[in-house]
């Protein structure tokens, strides 16, 4: 059944007052973020098109989650991958984004993961189909997120 003129109105109109509500009563996002190692030791890195430069998979913590299944979604939706041996959190870190309005204050609990083989050849596949989206790093690169420089401990 489709919806009215009217009724669409008032689900957007309720819709952009629960978001107005929300910017003002949570300010202070909770976040993971996952530093993923081959076999060979090398870090896994992700590019996407929302934002520039290469930074370590991650995401918000939805409601009712814990941080371990954050980290794993976000290997399955980000990477297509399962990851092993979820060591953490190995850092908590507060992240203040000056440039930018919506989610610019975060606290990010930092995750060092595995992939098992399987999983390492099967990134190796998709890194050859989709070049610069993913990508194995042995020392950060040049492009690496600003916020992401706090992380720079875990290429030593």
């Amino acid at each position: 059944m489709r919806k009215s003129v009217f009724g669409r109105f008032w689900a957007r109109f309720f819709s952009a007052i629960l978001h107005i509500y929300f910017r003002i009563r949570r300010g202070t996002t909770l976040g993971v973020r996952a530093v993923v190692r081959s076999p060979t030791s090398e870090f896994l890195l992700v590019r996407h098109t929302y934002t520039p430069g290469w930074h370590f998979p991650g995401g918000i913590i939805r409601f009712r989650e814990t941080m371990l299944d954050r980290v794993k979604m976000v290997a399955k939706s980000e990477l297509g991958v399962k990851v092993i041996n979820i060591k953490g959190p190995q850092k908590i870190s507060e992240v203040i984004s000056h440039d930018i309005k919506e989610r610019s204050h975060f606290i990010s609990f930092l995750f060092e993961c595995e992939l098992d083989n399987f999983y390492f050849d099967k990134i190796k596949g998709l890194i050859k189909k989709q070049p610069g989206k993913l990508s194995f790093f042995n020392k950060a690169p040049k492009d690496l997120l600003k916020n992401h420089l706090i992380y720079l401990e875990f290429f030593n």
